[in-house]
């Protein structure tokens, strides 16, 4: 009985790791060089405006700018604005919570 309950837990735990593993690795493939890049950059520029003003001020004049990149490339006809777009806007809040962060770390 306990063989066959952890032969059982055993398939399934090897089952969910391989589909854990598949799914990494459509994500990596989904976003790619130029995604880090976006989100990098995003992230970056989140962070390099917190020192100058408030974290939700950061944010919007982020989000803004990116919006403003991906309207301007989307005009001078690139195929994968939807892509920068939502990797660029991840960028946003990683460096929104990162700025945040160690604004907080600092000031305690």
């Amino acid at each position: 009985m306990i063989d066959n309950l952890l032969s059982k837990i055993s398939s399934f735990l090897v089952r969910e790791f391989e589909k854990a593993k598949a799914t990494n690795k459509l994500g990596r493939e989904w976003v790619g060089k130029e995604g880090l890049i976006c989100m990098e950059t995003s992230a970056l520029l989140t962070i390099f405006l917190m020192l100058f003003c408030p974290v939700i001020w950061a944010t919007v004049i982020s989000l803004v700018c990116v919006f403003g990149k991906s309207v301007i490339d989307k005009s001078r006809g690139s195929e994968y604005e939807s892509h920068d777009l939502i990797c660029s806007m991840v960028g946003v809040v990683f460096g929104a919570i990162l700025g945040a962060a160690h604004a907080a770390v600092v000031l305690l």
